[in-house]
């Protein structure tokens, strides 16, 4: 199953330390329920961020099915009241359907990532991340029109995210 939200997986995380505050889980995909080829690294992938880093670069590696290391993580210290004060530690959990599917070129994942600077490629997945007021919560700041981004490389195990504003 994927979802949005709730507590991350049992993935162990290891690399540089960071905090006070944690990396949020912002999503779970179930790779064949979105037809993606990657079962050496398990059946699943979970995205994180760290909201709480202001202008938060993160990339990690999958070590294997459950666990990952932090290869890139800036800033490395997350702030007391960012992104605004009471921020919750775990966002709220909803499970994810797909209820439509269009062909994307590779302009239209351009257009989508424009703003991270990435160069899209084939054997890559890419997720954005739309703030959403069903949420409950903003994924940055409440007035903020910004998304996550996050590169998948299904080959390597390679993930990285980043945000952007629109």
């Amino acid at each position: 199953m994927s979802y949005f939200g709730g507590p991350g997986s049992d993935a162990v995380i290891e690399g540089p330390r960071y905090g006070p505050r944690r990396l949020h889980h912002i999503l779970t995909l179930n790779h064949g329920q979105f037809g993606i080829q990657a079962v050496h690294f398990g059946f699943k992938v979970s995205l994180y961020y760290g909201l709480c880093f202001e202008g938060c670069e993160l990339e990690w590696q999958r070590t294997a099915t459950a666990a990952i290391r932090i290869t890139k993580l800036d800033p490395r210290k997350s702030g007391k009241e960012y992104p605004y004060f009471g921020y919750p530690d775990v966002l709220p959990y909803f499970p994810l359907e797909i209820i439509g599917q269009e062909d994307a070129g590779v302009s239209d994942i351009e257009d989508a990532i424009s703003n991270v600077g990435w160069e899209p490629a084939a054997e890559r997945v890419y997720v954005v991340a739309h703030s959403h007021p069903g949420l409950g919560v903003a994924l940055i700041e409440p007035d903020a029109d910004v998304d996550i981004v996050f590169e998948y490389d299904t080959q390597t195990g390679q993930i990285r995210a980043a945000s952007e504003a629109e």
